[in-house]
């Protein structure tokens, strides 16, 4: 579960999505007819339809665009330096 380091404090680990909650949750919208069939492929993801999503969204958000960020500004910079070291 990703915690944030800046609210911390207000995490409550009873409050955490359990595995019973997430089936739960899923079994609730096949019974009312919500699915998850959309056009992009967050839209095919099962956990878009039960309390993980707000988790989920907030990893992607605070952890992994970042993450993605950097790793593209690292190849930039690798090529840039390839580019512009190339002896003829």
């Amino acid at each position: 579960m990703p915690i944030d380091p800046e609210n911390c404090e207000f995490f409550d680990p009873d409050e955490v999505p359990t595995v019973t909650n997430l089936i739960d949750d899923l079994n609730s919208s096949i019974s009312t007819g919500v699915n998850s069939q959309g056009e992009g492929e967050e839209d095919r993801m099962g956990y878009n339809l039960t309390r993980l999503a707000p988790h989920v969204a907030f990893f992607r958000e605070s952890f992994l665009l970042p993450l993605l960020k950097d790793v593209r500004l690292s190849v930039q910079k690798k090529k840039a330096k390839e580019a512009s070291s190339m002896d003829f």
